[in-house]
């Protein structure tokens, strides 16, 4: 006998991904306006990852301290109990920043369909060719803007929203 599903089940999961996209705060063609949002510059900490963000507060980093170019630089940004961990990296070429949301995106793909997920790789927003190259579903974005490379993974897909609201990159 075929597997079927009740209308009941049908629209909470249409329900659940329209819930998804909201989430994901799309006000242009990419989730959180990252096209519209500021082009980073240099490679210093302190100007990539700002220590206030939307109310998000990261803890202090050496100073003079330098986005990486060979691995991601995981950073902690807390607003009472919403955490975002922000990934940054400056590979060498726009090509290797695009190619970093590529692995993000399959690593995803990877994570829902090994924790059972697999309902959720519908609603996986990416377009992993265009500048800024991207993948985002509920509370995970990672991106790329010339050469750079972020990505941020939140408690919840609103505290994501609320820090990507006010990130400037």
């Amino acid at each position: 006998m075929a597997n079927t599903i009740t209308r009941r089940t049908a629209l909470s999961l249409a329900l659940h991904a329209l819930a998804a996209r909201a989430a994901l705060a799309r006000t242009g063609p990419t989730p959180f306006n990252l096209e519209a949002l500021r082009m980073p510059i240099g490679d210093q900490v302190a100007e990539l990852l700002p220590v206030i963000v939307g109310g998000f507060e990261r803890g202090r980093l050496p100073d003079g301290m330098r986005v990486p170019a060979d691995e991601a630089l995981h950073v902690r940004y807390q607003r009472g109990s919403d955490v975002v961990i922000v990934d940054a990296t400056l590979p060498a070429t726009a090509a290797d920043a695009r190619a970093a949301v590529d692995t993000a995106a399959r690593e995803k793909r990877d994570e829902l369909r090994r924790t059972d997920r697999q309902q959720d790789l519908p609603r996986i927003v990416q377009d992993l060719r265009s500048d800024p190259a991207y993948v985002a579903l509920g509370a995970f974005v990672a991106w790329s803007r010339g050469r750079y490379f972020f990505a941020a993974r939140a408690s919840s897909p609103h505290a994501l929203a609320a820090f990507m609201q006010a990130f400037p990159h």
